[in-house]
């Protein structure tokens, strides 16, 4: 009996390793995004950005965490709270060299006076199609591409921090668009999320 409890005994102290192995995920926290972009509003911006980096950063080796504090000092506070690994904290601007005429003014409709009125009103089927958009509850995605001319420009930056506040990874890139509809924001935040989870895996003990 005892000599089968000795073994029995091996048997847990060999089996603890490789149960051990499996780590928890990161705590990634998401600070709501700096974003302006030709077509939308503020608010609308943010919830574009976010929508695909959330998209692109889940995974069974992250656990995503939204912040709501806007100012880049009060997130950190937050992060601390919610005991977050890293933070990641991203700016999107978008250019436009000539104006977009009258689907421009469209957008602005459907944001400031109600998309559904707006979608009624349009003369034309593109402007129709974009503004209904907006009034059907299309992903924030769908209705920023709606929006892009060809030759917009979109820059983005991605920086990563410890939860120290250290600096693990920044990253900018540009785009620039070839044609009307093109959805520019798609491809750089894959971009960035490929940067920001392998600095997380680089980092990691």
């Amino acid at each position: 009996m005892k000599l089968k409890a000795s073994i029995a005994a091996l048997g847990v102290v060999f089996a603890g390793p490789a149960g051990a192995a499996s780590t928890p995920p990161v705590q990634l926290c998401l600070a709501p995004a700096s974003a302006q972009m030709s077509g939308m509003n503020g608010e609308d911006a943010v919830a574009a950005v976010d929508e695909v980096f959330k998209r692109y950063l889940a995974g069974p080796k992250v656990r995503l965490e939204p912040l709501t504090a806007r100012l880049a000092s009060q997130a950190r506070l937050e992060a601390r709270e919610k005991h977050c690994d890293y933070v990641l904290y991203t700016t999107v601007t978008q250019v436009r060299k000539t104006s977009s005429g009258f689907l421009e003014h469209i957008a602005a409709g459907a944001v400031a006076g109600g998309a559904s009125q707006v979608a009624s009103n349009a003369s034309s089927t593109g402007a129709r199609v974009a503004a209904s958009a907006v009034a059907g509850g299309a992903s924030h995605t769908y209705y920023y591409s709606s929006f892009t001319r060809s030759n917009d420009r979109l820059t983005l930056t991605a920086r990563l921090e410890a939860a120290d506040g250290a600096v693990v990874a920044e990253k900018t890139d540009k785009r620039k668009a070839s044609s009307d509809g093109e959805d520019l924001l798609t491809p750089l935040v894959v971009q960035a999320s490929e940067i920001v989870v392998g600095a997380m895996s680089g980092a990691q003990p």
